[in-house]
């Protein structure tokens, strides 16, 4: 079966992830390396396995960047009690 990677970000799109994973806080920012490991050619189970995570979770970030770009890396908002 082949591995899904994300799909080739644009110019545009790489210096935001590269901005992101340099200033932004937590887990925006493990989303955006996440992202760009992926785009570097990197699996899901690596990427799963350097950041401690499932792969489900890296495929989630895999398709929300693929559907919106950078910003699909930052939470929502839900219901419940914040963290």
């Amino acid at each position: 079966m082949e591995q899904k990677t994300v799909r080739s970000p644009t110019d545009k799109e790489q210096e935001e992830l590269d901005r992101l994973m340099s200033s932004a806080v937590g887990r925006v920012a493990l989303r955006a390396q996440m992202i760009s490991l992926s785009a570097r050619g990197f699996s899901a189970p690596e990427i799963a396995q350097i950041h401690d995570c499932a792969e489900a979770t890296v495929y989630k970030w895999i398709d929300r960047f693929d559907e919106e770009g950078p910003s699909g890396l930052y939470d929502r908002e839900r219901e419940g009690r914040p963290k």
